[in-house]
C-alpha cells in the first residue's frame, strides 16, 4: 500500500446524520482509528437539506487537505459546491441512501475500504454542473425524476433505503406531457414534447433501462436525456431513440410551457419552467480508486440502479 502523502495531516468530515440508515452507524472515532497517527480530523453536521445558512460552510473554506463526505449524494453535491475552485480534494464515504457518485467511481461501501480510497488512492478531476445558480455534480432534472423524488416518505426512505422510492412512483400516475424548448451550446433550439429533461454526468438517470451513452466524468461536457414517452416504459422496453431523445453539450438552456419541480443530486429543489446548466470542466478533484474508470451503470424506472 502506497504510504499517505505527508501533505495530508488535517481533515475536515461533513457528516449528514439523517443520511440513510448507514451513516447512523459512523462517529469520529470509527474514522479516527483508521487514519494514520498524527492526522487531525475535524467532524461537522451539514444542516438539512434546503437549509439556507450552513454554518459549517465557513469551516470548509479554511485550510484543510483532505474533505470527507460522509452520507449520500446530498452531502456530496454540497460539499463539491463549497470545494469548488479550491485545490482541495474530496473523499466519499458513501453512507446516505442514494451513493450514485460514489459507485460510478468504485468507491467501496465498506468503511475501511471507501477511507482507504480517499487516503491512497488517485486523485481524479470531475466536470461539475451550475443548474439554475447552484452546483451539481451528477443530474439536474426538471419533471418527472424531481416529481418521484418529492413524493418519496423521507422517513420512509431513512428506514428502509432505496425501496422507498416505490413510494414515489405513484407521480408517474399524474405526469402530463409539455413542450420543452431546448437549446444546447449554441445551437438552434428545438421543441421537443415529453415528461421532463434531466442533464447528467454520470449515472443517475433513472428513467429507462439503459446508461447514459458515452458519460464521463471529465469530457467537459453532458448528456441531455428527454423523456419523450412515458417514463413507465422505461421498465418495460429498453430505451431508444422512440423514447428517450438524446443530445450532449457544455451549456443547456430549457423552457417549459408550465412551471415542474427541479432536481438537483437527488434533492428536489422548488419549481420553474426554466433549467440553465453550464458544465465547470474539472470543477472538482475526487479521491477514486487506483486507475479507476467511471463504471457504466444501468438503471430501472425511478426507483433502483446497479452497475453493470
Amino acid at each position: 500500500m502506497t504510504v499517505i502523502s505527508q501533505s495530508v495531516r488535517r481533515i475536515a468530515v461533513v457528516y449528514n446524520p439523517s443520511s440513510g440508515r448507514m451513516s447512523k452507524a459512523i462517529s469520529p472515532s470509527d474514522i479516527k482509528r483508521l487514519l494514520p497517527s498524527g492526522v487531525a480530523l475535524e467532524w461537522m453536521a451539514s444542516p438539512p437539506a434546503g437549509t439556507a445558512h450552513m454554518d459549517w460552510g465557513g469551516s470548509l473554506a479554511e485550510e484543510f487537505d483532505l474533505v470527507l463526505a460522509a452520507g449520500g449524494d446530498g452531502t456530496v453535491m454540497a460539499c463539491a459546491g463549497l470545494l469548488l475552485g479550491k485545490n482541495i480534494p474530496l473523499g466519499i464515504l458513501p453512507c446516505g441512501t442514494g451513493n450514485s457518485l460514489a459507485a460510478s467511481l468504485g468507491i467501496p461501501l465498506a468503511l475501511p475500504h471507501a477511507l482507504d480510497v480517499a487516503l491512497y488512492g488517485d486523485r481524479q478531476p470531475l466536470d461539475l454542473g451550475w443548474a439554475n445558480g447552484k452546483c451539481f455534480s451528477l443530474i439536474a432534472g426538471l419533471g418527472v425524476d424531481a416529481a418521484i423524488l418529492a413524493r418519496t416518505n423521507a422517513q420512509l426512505k431513512a428506514r428502509i433505503g432505496r425501496a422507498a422510492y416505490l413510494s414515489g412512483s405513484r407521480a408517474l400516475l399524474s405526469l402530463q406531457r409539455d413542450t420543452f424548448e431546448i437549446q444546447v451550446d449554441d445551437g438552434t433550439p428545438v421543441l421537443l414534447q415529453g415528461y421532463g429533461v434531466m442533464v447528467g454526468n454520470l449515472s443517475r438517470f433513472r428513467a429507462v433501462q439503459r446508461k447514459w451513452p458515452g458519460a464521463t466524468f471529465h469530457d467537459g461536457r453532458f448528456e441531455v436525456a428527454v423523456m419523450t414517452s412515458h417514463p413507465a416504459l422505461g421498465s418495460v422496453w429498453p430505451a431508444d431513440g422512440r423514447f428517450v431523445e438524446w443530445l450532449t453539450g457544455r451549456h443547456v438552456s430549457i423552457r417549459s410551457c408550465r412551471s415542474h419541480l427541479l432536481e438537483r443530486d437527488g434533492d428536489v429543489d422548488g419549481s420553474d419552467d426554466f433549467l440553465n446548466v453550464n458544465v465547470i470542466p474539472q470543477g472538482l478533484t475526487v479521491c477514486a480508486p487506483r486507475m479507476a474508470s467511471a463504471k457504466e451503470w444501468r438503471t430501472v424506472c425511478g426507483l433502483f440502479s446497479a452497475p453493470r
